[in-house]
C-alpha cells in the first residue's frame, strides 16, 4: 500500500471547534501513525482525564488497503491545545517550520469560525408571489376536498425538500428548483401532462378494457393451461412480466399521471415469489423423472 504524504496541514471544523487528527499529523510530519498514537497515549498518564478526553477524542478513520478494500482504524481528533502539547516532542529545524504552518492553519480555521456569516439572499417578494401563483395554478382544477390535501402536500414538500421552515426562507439560488418542484409534484386526482408537447386527449378510465380473449391470445402458455385444466384453474404464465395484462394496466395508469408504484411493487413481489415456486417445482419434477428412469438405490437394494 502506498502512503501519501500530506503537503499542507489538515485542519477542519467539527462541532464548532478547529481540530485535526492524529493521522493527519502523522502524514504531515512524515511519521508512522502508530508512533504518533503512542506519544498521545503517553500523554494520557500525565494529563487530567477530562482535559485529555476533550483535546484527544477517540475516533475511527477509514484506511485504504488498495484494490477497493478498506478498514476502520482508531485515531484521535485533536484540538489546537492538544496539538501544541503533542508537537512539543517533535524536534528538528524542519519540524519547527511544520509546527508553525500547522498553527497558522488553526488560526485560519478559527478565524473562519468567528467571522460573521454572510447574509443569504432570500426570495424577493416577486419570487414569493410567483411560487404562490404556481401552487394556485396546480390546484385550480381540483375539487375542494382535493385542494384541502394538495396545499399542505405542495408547501410541505417544498419545506422538506429544501429543508426550510417556510418557503419564504428559500434562497434566491433555489427559486428555479422550487418552482420546478411545485410545477411537477404529483397530486392525487390530477392527470399530469407532458411539459413540452401537448398530450393527446386520453380516453376516460372507464373505457379501458383488457378482455380475457385478448389476454389469452397474447399469452399462448396461458391458453394451453386453459385447455388442460379449464378456465377456472388457469396456471400462472411465466413469460415476460411486461406483457401481462396487469403490467399493461399499470403502465396505462402511470402514463395518465396516477401513482401506482405500490401496486407495481406488490405485483413484482408476487410474480417473483411465484416464479421461484415454479422453478422449485420444476426442479423437483426433473429429479423425479431421473429417479423413474435410473431407479432409486437405497443401501444394497435398487428400486424402479
Amino acid at each position: 500500500m502506498t502512503t501519501l504524504i500530506s503537503t499542507t496541514p489538515v485542519v477542519s471544523i467539527v462541532n464548532r471547534r478547529a481540530v485535526t487528527t492524529s493521522k493527519a499529523i502523522a502524514d504531515y510530519f512524515h511519521k508512522q501513525h502508530k508512533n504518533v498514537l503512542q506519544k498521545i497515549d503517553a500523554l494520557a498518564a500525565e494529563l487530567p482525564a477530562e482535559w485529555y478526553e476533550l483535546n484527544f477524542k477517540l475516533i475511527q478513520i477509514e484506511v485504504d488497503l488498495g484494490a477497493g478494500r478498506t478498514r476502520k482504524d482508531p485515531a484521535r481528533e485533536i484540538t489546537r491545545d492538544g496539538f501544541t502539547l503533542l508537537a512539543m516532542g517533535f524536534t528538528g529545524k524542519q519540524a519547527l517550520v511544520w509546527k508553525l504552518q500547522y498553527i497558522e492553519a488553526f488560526n485560519a480555521m478559527e478565524l473562519a469560525l468567528t467571522a460573521p456569516a454572510q447574509p443569504r439572499e432570500r426570495l424577493t417578494p416577486a419570487q414569493q408571489r410567483t411560487l404562490q401563483e404556481a401552487v394556485a395554478a396546480r390546484t385550480a382544477g381540483l375539487s375542494d376536498q382535493q385542494k384541502h390535501l394538495a396545499f399542505p402536500k405542495l408547501w410541505g414538500g417544498v419545506k422538506t425538500t429544501f429543508r426550510v421552515p417556510s418557503y419564504k426562507e428559500l434562497e434566491q439560488s433555489q427559486f428555479e428548483d422550487a418552482l420546478s418542484f411545485v410545477q411537477h409534484y404529483p397530486l392525487e386526482g390530477e392527470l399530469l401532462l407532458k411539459e413540452t408537447t401537448p398530450a393527446p386527449a386520453a380516453s376516460p378510465l372507464s373505457e379501458l378494457a383488457y378482455p380475457v380473449d385478448q389476454w389469452l391470445e397474447a399469452n399462448p402458455a396461458i391458453a394451453k393451461t386453459q385447455t388442460l385444466y379449464g378456465a377456472g384453474n388457469l396456471m400462472i404464465c411465466f413469460g415476460d412480466i411486461h406483457q401481462s395484462a396487469i403490467s399493461q394496466l399499470l403502465n396505462e395508469l402511470t402514463s395518465r399521471g396516477i401513482n401506482v408504484e405500490a401496486c407495481r411493487l406488490e405485483y413484482r413481489a408476487l410474480f417473483n415469489q411465484l416464479t421461484a415456486v415454479h422453478s422449485a417445482i420444476d426442479v423437483a419434477h426433473r429429479a423425479l423423472a431421473r429417479t423413474a428412469t435410473t431407479g432409486l438405490r437405497i443401501g444394497k437394494h435398487e428400486y424402479h
